[in-house]
């Protein structure tokens, strides 16, 4: 009994120290696993903070690449207006203290080629542009700008230039006097320039012949059918001077005794329009374009 009352003794005692030796690794687990957690707290804090500083160092260098690209805009808005000084566009006047003038003396229509002739007048000096360059501005100096129906064509260092390619119809021809520096001369701030309008005839889709005796058209007043767009030739003789007025589009005709005068014009306004002469207001026909 005793013995056996030793030997449950010695296995309580055996229990007991096998537990307090579980608990104890128990308690090494956990506080090893709360290590462990506290150092990856720690790793993802630090991970945090470095991915905080990466962020805030991108942003840093992201708002000076931005800046670079402030820049870079900035170059091409200077790029762009360099270009915009070399092209110069209209240039503004410049005052005279010279009496000059400019006269457009003829623009003479040869197919669809204009021969432009103008006269200078005062103390005014053709200069070729090389020469020109190296004077600058010189008061008196300069050139001939020569313009059809407002597009700038071509400089004139003579009195006469030569300018093919003019569709059917009716073109204005301006010329403006112009310095070395391609400024136009002014007076007072008013352009030295002169214009004429020119027709050119294209190929004569229809014919008029109208023949004026005492003062009524010989035949009685006729209307004229022409298509939009055609090109129409106005033949006029006449036993005394008269201005033929075609209405709507505007245009005279001076007819001479003894000559047969011609006009050209393209029928691209469409309607019914009286042809008269200008001083009686006498209708010798009736030009229909549709």
């Amino acid at each position: 009994m005793n013995t056996s009352r030793t030997r449950l003794l010695g296995a309580l005692l055996s229990l007991a120290l096998v537990a307090a030796a579980c608990g104890s690794d128990d308690t090494s687990t956990a506080a090893a696993d709360d290590a462990a957690t506290a150092t990856t707290a720690t790793d993802e804090a630090v991970s945090d903070d470095a991915m905080s500083d990466d962020a805030m160092d991108d942003m840093e260098h992201g708002d000076d690449h931005d800046h670079g690209d402030d820049h870079d805009d900035h170059d091409e808005h200077g790029d762009d207006h360099d270009g915009h000084d070399h092209d110069h566009g209209e240039l503004d006047p410049i005052d005279t203290a010279l009496d000059l003038g400019l006269t457009l003396v003829s623009a003479d229509v040869d197919g669809d080629t204009v021969t432009v002739t103008v006269e200078p007048s005062g103390e005014f000096t053709f200069v070729d542009d090389e020469t020109g360059t190296a004077n600058g501005h010189v008061d008196g100096e300069g050139h001939v700008h020569l313009y059809i129906d407002g597009e700038k064509i071509t400089r004139m260092y003579d009195t006469t230039i030569s300018h093919s390619g003019l569709a059917p119809g009716e073109h204005t021809v301006r010329v403006e006097l112009s310095t070395n520096s391609h400024n136009p001369y002014a007076t007072d701030g008013v352009l030295i320039d002169d214009m004429l309008v020119v027709t050119v005839a294209g190929e004569t889709d229809q014919a008029i012949a109208l023949s004026i005796v005492d003062g009524v058209v010989v035949g009685g007043v006729e209307e004229w059918e022409v298509p939009l767009g055609s090109t129409v030739t106005i033949r006029v003789d006449a036993d005394a001077a008269h201005e033929v007025h075609v209405h709507g589009y505007d245009v005279f005709l001076d007819a001479e005794p003894g000559e047969l005068a011609e006009l050209n014009l393209v029928a691209d306004i469409p309607g019914q329009f009286e042809v008269e002469i200008e001083e009686t207001g006498q209708l010798i026909a009736e030009l229909v374009v549709s």
